[in-house]
């Protein structure tokens, strides 16, 4: 559900309640239910139940988040005579059902986190990023997190993401990132990775889980550096949607070509090319080469802004064995 929802905060709070003493029921008696139907010589599976047992977990810990949040919008709902007599049925409230679940709360918990890195407190001048309980949980949920709280996770952060990227970097000190910073930028890289992978919805309904709105901030957002620069932190090519790294890597070159891909000052004469590693990712990735250079049709597009891209780092030979020549080859290989 991506829409907003007409709830009675009354009515969740008593869903979570039962959603809550279904799964206690379940984690009680479902050791005693396999147990009795293996005496039986059953032919029922339960190679499911584990996972079934989880999901009634998350379920009622959404359900609760939900309620939590729709009792806090009905509190501040107030009428022409003022608030609500408290003997008052509680109002209808519009609550937005994917975020307010547990995976959204969390997301919206290290968000704030990510903020904070960002914003530069809790973190001396040079220093890594903060090492505090709230940063390892971030990066912890990063690696681990789920479809759920990923998704929620970039349809909040997304421009705070870009914005720690260069604040990691404007922070730099003997090395342009340390230990922790490089870690952040790996989880960072590593969970938009797998967002792109993801879908919601089957068949011909299927569509990315990434939101849109992400996909628009990353490939319209002003600092181009930072993009390229998560991408370069984040995993090979190939752990990537092909269709979605076409598009962030065309953005890098526009960006690029037209002398927007502006390091910090930290960040010149380091040896990172970012819009280097870009190329390489999409040439990891056969199906992204395959759309930046093998569609007759916008190949020759496309081809120039790589030609360019190569022109402007050919100086300082960052691109290695990802170059022109190996995307080519990938965008010509048609198996």
């Amino acid at each position: 559900m991506d829409e907003f929802a007409g709830v009675e905060p009354a009515g969740l709070q008593e869903l979570a309640h039962r959603l809550k003493r279904l799964h206690s029921l379940l984690a009680e008696h479902g050791p005693m239910i396999q147990r009795n139907m293996r005496r039986w010589d059953s032919t029922l599976s339960f190679a499911a139940f584990p996972h079934l047992l989880d999901e009634a977990l998350r379920d009622a810990r959404d359900m609760a988040a939900r309620a939590t949040r729709a009792h806090a919008l009905a509190g501040h709902l107030t009428t022409a005579d003022g608030p609500p007599a408290s003997s008052a049925v509680p109002a209808t409230v519009r609550l937005d059902w994917e975020a307010t679940g547990h995976a959204g709360e969390r997301a919206g918990q290290d968000a704030e986190t990510l903020a904070r890195l960002a914003g530069g407190e809790d973190t001396a001048a040079g220093a890594p990023a903060a090492e505090d309980g709230a940063a390892a949980r971030l990066h912890e949920d990063l690696v681990r997190g789920d479809a759920a709280y990923l998704a929620a996770f970039w349809g909040q952060a997304c421009p705070i993401a870009l914005q720690a990227v260069r604040t990691l970097a404007r922070r730099a000190g003997p090395r342009l990132f340390g230990p922790a910073d490089v870690a952040l930028l790996r989880a960072l890289g590593g969970s938009l990775a797998s967002v792109t992978r993801m879908r919601r919805g089957n068949g011909a309904d299927a569509r990315p889980l990434l939101p849109d709105a992400a996909l628009d901030e990353i490939t319209k957002h002003p600092d181009q550096w930072s993009v390229a620069t998560l991408v370069r932190y984040g995993p090979d090519g190939r752990d990537w949607d092909g269709d979605i790294l076409a598009v962030i890597t065309r953005a890098v070159l526009e960006a690029h070509s037209t002398g927007r891909v502006e390091p910090p000052e930290q960040a010149r004469g380091a040896d990172l090319d970012p819009v280097a590693a870009v190329l390489r990712r999409a040439a990891e990735n056969g199906h992204a080469a395959r759309i930046l250079l093998g569609d007759p049709a916008t190949c020759p597009e496309h081809a120039a802004l790589l030609r360019d891209a190569v022109a402007r780092v050919s100086a300082g030979e960052h691109l290695d064995d990802a170059g022109e020549g190996e995307l080519e080859q990938r965008g010509g290989d048609q198996a």
